[in-house]
Parts: structure tokens; C-alpha cells; sequence
């Protein structure tokens, strides 16, 4: 997980997750091959699923893909597409590409690193394997939401409820939002701390955690680089930014909203998603 461009992620509240449908029926090399919706090979592969282990994988499979000629197994690929549903190879499995409020995002397992399994010199380099076979069968039984960053393709794992509440008690949260009412039907584009840009779509809710030795955000319109605002870090008090375009006006507004006023806004735009969600 990259944290170099002092934000430590990115937590968005999702509208109406779907599968990602469209992509031409496929082998997909590289991100790019994806974005553009250009697969490398169409109907030289097969596709051959077992049951996934473990409770929070139940009712799934395991997928593996095959070449027709030689029945190689395929595996240095980015993803592929059977011509209904989109699938990201993440680790040693694939799993559906998800599409919500202009991000994309997968369900996949754990992540495993050395230090995971490694705990000591092994005398025997057969415990060292078992011990990372045994890490690996672990993390495959548990199961984990991932973003994909639409311009970089970089894969992070988005924090759980607890993991979150961890964080926040070091960084400093920054929450911009923008309303349903009376918008324009069209994408605004942020940078918090010059990181990759954000699409801010009608009624949507993005959280940031920003480090403390970045000493606050700086939060500009992608378009226009005199509209930003900086906000000094303060680590015990949620920072709120409304991005708007009204229908009655030509130009974007970034505006720091007091805390009362954001935390009303941002929960009843939640409250309107989990709504739409339902229905």
C-alpha cells in the first residue's frame, strides 16, 4: 500500500454497487488493455471454477483460466472478461470487478507478507514452505474489500470499521461531500495533498485520513489551480469540504463547512444512499 502521497486512503460510501459490465469477452494483459476495453486474446481460453473454502466465501468459486490449445494454465495476466462480468487476478484467484459512484472495487482474499509466516532462521526450508502455505491458506479464508485506483490501477485494501477507528485517533480526517440538491449532473475532480484525483460525483461522500507529518490537507479543484483551501492539522476534530455546482451557477465552489453543519450533510447523504441501496 502506497502512502507517499501523505494520504493513507481513501474510504468512499458507495452507491449502488453493481458488476462491472461491458468489457468484450477476454484475456486482459494489462490495466490499460482493461481501461480501454481492449482484450489480447477473445475465445482462446476456458475457464474451469471450484468451490471457494471458508464461511465468508460461501456460494463462490475458484476460477481458473485455461488456454484451448495447449490447456495451459493462464495466471501473468491483469484480468479477464467471460462477455458478462469483469474479473481483476488478484494474488493467486480473480474475482469480479465491482462498480459504485465511479469507483471500482473487488472482494478478495487476505494479503500475505513475510512477515505473516516468517518467525525465525528454519533449519529445514520445508517448514519455511509449509509455514507460508499454511499463511496463505489462512488469508484465502478471509475476505477483504479492495479499491482500484482508475488512473494508477493500484490495488489498496480499504480499511474495516475497526482498523478505521485505530487511524483516526493519529490522523486527521477529512470529509468532502457533495449534495443531491439542485447540482449540475456532471463530475467534479479534487486533489487532497496532490494525491490521485478524486471524482466527486452528485450526492457522494469521500474520507480521507491525512498524516501528521504533513501538518494539515490542501484540498484544490483539479481544473483550477487557484481554487484550494488549506486546513491546519487537528487530529480531534472531523474537517469537512462541500464541493458544489449548482444549476444556477457556472462556476465550481470549494467551501470549508463548519463540523455541525458537515456532519449533517454527510450523514444525510448516507442515509439517502443506504435508502437507494435498499430499493
Amino acid at each position: 500500500m502506497k502512502i507517499g502521497l501523505s494520504i493513507l486512503f481513501a474510504c468512499f460510501v458507495l452507491i449502488g454497487m453493481a458488476q462491472y459490465e461491458g468489457q468484450t469477452k477476454g484475456l486482459y494483459l494489462t490495466y490499460q488493455e482493461f481501461a480501454t476495453n481492449s482484450p489480447n486474446g477473445t475465445d482462446q481460453f476456458y475457464m474451469t471454477k471450484s468451490p471457494r473454502n471458508g464461511s465468508a466465501w460461501e456460494g463462490t468459486d475458484q476460477i481458473i483460466i485455461r488456454l484451448n490449445e495447449s490447456d495451459r494454465k493462464v495466471s501473468n495476466i491483469w484480468g479477464y472478461s467471460d462477455g458478462k462480468q469483469a474479473y481483476i487476478k488478484h494474488g493467486i484467484d480473480f474475482f469480479p470487478v465491482l462498480i459504485a459512484n465511479d469507483s471500482l472495487l473487488f472482494y478478495g482474499y487476505g494479503t500475505v507478507t513475510k512477515e505473516d509466516w516468517y518467525t525465525g532462521e528454519y533449519q529445514n526450508p520445508a517448514d519455511a514452505k509449509r509455514a507460508k502455505a499454511n499463511a496463505i491458506d489462512k488469508a484465502k479464508l478471509v475476505k477483504h474489500k479492495y479499491s482500484i485506483n482508475k488512473q494508477s490501477s493500484e490495488v489498496t485494501k480499504v480499511p474495516t470499521h475497526s482498523e478505521r477507528a485505530k487511524l483516526t485517533a493519529n490522523y486527521m480526517e477529512v470529509v468532502i461531500y457533495r449534495q443531491l440538491k439542485r447540482q449540475r449532473d456532471s463530475t467534479i475532480i479534487i486533489t487532497v495533498n496532490d494525491a490521485n484525483p478524486t471524482r466527486c460525483s452528485v450526492n457522494s461522500v469521500h474520507s480521507y485520513l491525512v498524516s501528521p507529518d504533513m501538518n494539515g490537507a490542501t484540498i484544490c479543484l483539479n481544473d483550477d489551480d487557484h481554487t484550494c483551501i488549506d486546513i491546519p492539522f487537528n487530529q480531534k476534530e472531523l474537517q469537512y469540504i462541500e464541493v458544489s455546482m449548482r444549476v444556477d451557477e457556472s462556476i465550481t465552489i470549494l467551501r470549508h463547512t463548519k463540523q455541525e453543519e458537515g456532519e449533517w450533510n454527510s450523514k444525510q447523504i448516507n442515509s439517502n444512499n443506504q435508502k437507494i441501496n435498499k430499493e
